[in-house]
């Protein structure tokens, strides 16, 4: 709160814009004397005429936990969805008694069965496709219904054909699209563009879909395994399974140890078989494990 307060000092206390709800009630608790406008509200005073966009004719709006209580925020949701030509029926269970998308809480994280049983239940009672204002939101949804976020609807993304993913991002992506909106941000602000190159990656790893499901219940980032299958083969600090040629090796960039098991391609690439993650620190290993993964290299 006190680094935040700082920059905002710094930037000669502006007016702050939220497009989330959840941060817009974080930022109304740490700096009580800021003025914090919603995104949502902001819009809509800025565009003041109908416009047109692909969205469904109908659609039911879910609010955020987040913005249970605020009545100006879903008001310009529905006044959004309005001047886009759609009409908003309200879902069972609406405004100050939304139900969850089963991400707020950190239930996503402690208890991601029960986060999905929610998304599942929640989405059962829109009778249309859902519209709203947060992202989790419709990451959750895009799984079980047809999910739009306000963004889609809105110029110039409507007009661009620029809709959200239809289904759920998954975190490595998630995070991609914000390290490249971030470096986009950024860039504009400083007038320059950076010279870092996201799609180059230093090595060619495949990740089955299957592998991949089981990574995001792991909260295991592709990154984070693209980056120890490199480290291990440069290394070469690994096990040889000699049944069937696997090669297993863990990477501890910092203080979560990663372990993978993969297969060597003929092309040079590399196939992900499993990845899972942990935080202990093994004896008799290096640490962090950057340079070689054991004291003295085994193989098998």
């Amino acid at each position: 709160a006190e680094k935040l307060r700082s920059d905002w000092e710094s930037c000669g206390r502006p007016e702050i814009l939220a497009a989330c709800s959840s941060c817009m009630t974080a930022l109304q608790k740490a700096l009580p004397d800021a003025m914090i406008t919603s995104l949502w509200s902001k819009l809509d005073a800025v565009i003041d005429e109908p416009f047109a966009c692909d969205a469904p004719g109908a659609m039911n709006v879910q609010d955020p936990c987040g913005a249970r209580h605020d009545a100006e925020w879903q008001r310009a949701v529905r006044s959004l969805a309005c001047k886009a030509g759609i009409r908003v029926e309200e879902a069972t269970r609406t405004g100050n008694e939304s139900a969850c998308c089963g991400y707020g809480g950190l239930v996503w994280n402690a208890q991601p069965d029960v986060a999905d049983a929610m998304a599942k239940k929640r989405a059962g009672e829109f009778g249309l496709p859902v519209m709203t204002s947060c992202i989790m939101c419709h990451d959750r949804f895009a799984a079980e219904t047809e999910s739009w976020h306000l963004f889609d609807i809105l110029p110039p993304t409507a007009s661009e054909g620029g809709r959200l993913e239809t289904f759920a991002p998954g975190l490595s992506a998630r995070r991609a699209g914000r390290a490249a909106l971030k470096e986009a941000a950024l860039a504009e602000f400083l007038g320059r563009k950076s010279d870092a190159k996201h799609d180059e990656q230093p090595v060619l790893l495949r990740i089955p879909e299957d592998v991949l499901a089981a990574m995001e219940r792991r909260y295991i980032l592709r990154q984070d395994v693209v980056t120890a299958v490199a480290g291990i083969e440069k290394s070469g600090a690994k096990f040889i399974n000699r049944e069937n040629g696997h090669i297993l090796g863990s990477w501890r960039p910092r203080n979560v140890a990663f372990w993978v098991e993969y297969a060597a391609d003929d092309d040079g690439g590399f196939t992900l078989v499993k990845a899972w993650c942990h935080r202990m620190v093994v004896a008799g290993a290096v640490q962090p494990a950057t340079k070689v993964i054991m004291e003295e290299k085994v193989h098998a």
